[in-house]
């Protein structure tokens, strides 16, 4: 469990006591994203405001908490995703066959023997660009699907020499040594660790900037960064709710 938790910082509320107080919210609404800002004790939470009087500045409250933690509280109540959590999110591209293997989206390429959607996986790519971490993560497959089909919930990156970065995560992904070579200018590597996979309908490249109109997506080739209202936004189409 987490013990308390700055959700909102501009309205000083605080989230505390167990995570599944949010799962029970997110299934009373059917809904999975929660905006704390909507939450009250009438839900018959532990939620409460936070008050400078008794508790000190809210500064000094915000100064004890850490992105981590904010991450580690979504994870542990996934799939619900916390609103104004101040989480980054990013659209990382992927190719069809690595999408079939990592993420559970079916294509025409036939899944490798053996290979399962795991609760933990890595993904390769070329070190051209920082990850941030932990983040929320949208992978957007290449053509020919040339949409967003899945989110996920970045834990570490990593970026270093391909017999190093494979050592350490050989048992994670399905990714072999000549896999990683393939992207690995001059020897190198960058190595995404993520969890909490969550397939869904497929978001195409055509409706990402009207669902997203204040980022700047482009041709979306490299990892890009995208604002947590947009990245809701593509979330909730993907599970058929815009």
């Amino acid at each position: 469990t987490i013990g308390g938790v700055v959700l909102r910082q501009d309205r000083g509320l605080v989230l505390r006591g167990e995570t599944a107080a949010l799962r029970t919210i997110c299934s009373r609404a059917h809904h999975p994203i929660i905006d704390p800002g909507s939450i009250s004790q009438r839900h018959g939470h532990q939620v409460s405001r936070f008050s400078p009087r008794a508790e000190g500045s809210n500064s000094e409250v915000v100064s004890h908490l850490s992105l981590t933690h904010r991450a580690a509280l979504e994870h542990e109540a996934w799939p619900v995703k916390i609103k104004g959590a101040g989480i980054p999110s990013v659209v990382i591209p992927i190719r069809p066959v690595f999408a079939n293997d990592l993420l559970g989206h079916e294509t025409l390429v036939a899944r490798r023997p053996l290979v399962g959607l795991s609760r933990e996986n890595v993904y390769y790519r070329s070190p051209n660009r920082q990850v941030p971490f932990p983040a929320r993560a949208l992978w957007y497959v290449s053509k020919p699907v040339s949409a967003v089909v899945a989110c996920s919930r970045i834990i570490h990156v990593e970026r270093g020499a391909v017999d190093h970065i494979h050592r350490t995560r050989a048992h994670l992904g399905v990714w072999k040594r000549r896999d990683i070579l393939s992207v690995a200018p001059r020897g190198l590597v960058q190595a995404i660790h993520f969890t909490d996979t969550e397939p869904f309908r497929p978001v195409n490249y055509e409706r990402l900037a009207a669902l997203a109109p204040s980022d700047s997506l482009g041709t979306i080739r490299t990892v890009t960064a995208i604002s947590e209202e947009g990245f809701l936004a593509i979330y909730q189409a993907g599970r058929g709710r815009l």
